[in-house]
């Protein structure tokens, strides 16, 4: 489920209700891949054209072609990312300064 708060919206006193945006069905199958596909991250664009999603396993790009219309009925784009999940953490997104790249946070970390 995808939903928004707009921060014009945003009031810190009350509880805030989100907007409902839609749903998308990111890969996977079963229970482990599902949760493997858990989002940690996503940004919109400066433009607010393009949103970004990224899970364990990968990053998802919706681009929509005008404003104001949904993210989900525009063209989507996954790019896998290679993943071990005894070093490998990914957990933010966000578009670089220019707003045409995209920046992944990307940890290193090992189990005791």
């Amino acid at each position: 489920m995808i939903c928004r708060l707009m921060e014009k919206n945003i009031d810190t006193r009350r509880v805030n209700i989100l907007d409902y945006i839609g749903e998308f069905k990111f890969l996977g199958g079963s229970r482990a891949s599902n949760y493997m596909d858990a989002v940690t991250g996503a940004e919109i664009s400066w433009d607010e054209m393009t949103m970004v999603f990224n899970s364990y396993k990968g990053i998802y790009m919706f681009k929509r072609n005008k404003k104001n219309t949904n993210f989900l009925d525009g063209e989507v784009y996954y790019h896998p990312l290679k993943w071990n999940f005894r070093v490998n953490q990914y957990e933010a997104i966000a578009f670089t300064g220019d707003g045409e790249k995209i920046d992944i946070d990307y940890r290193t970390g090992k189990y005791l």
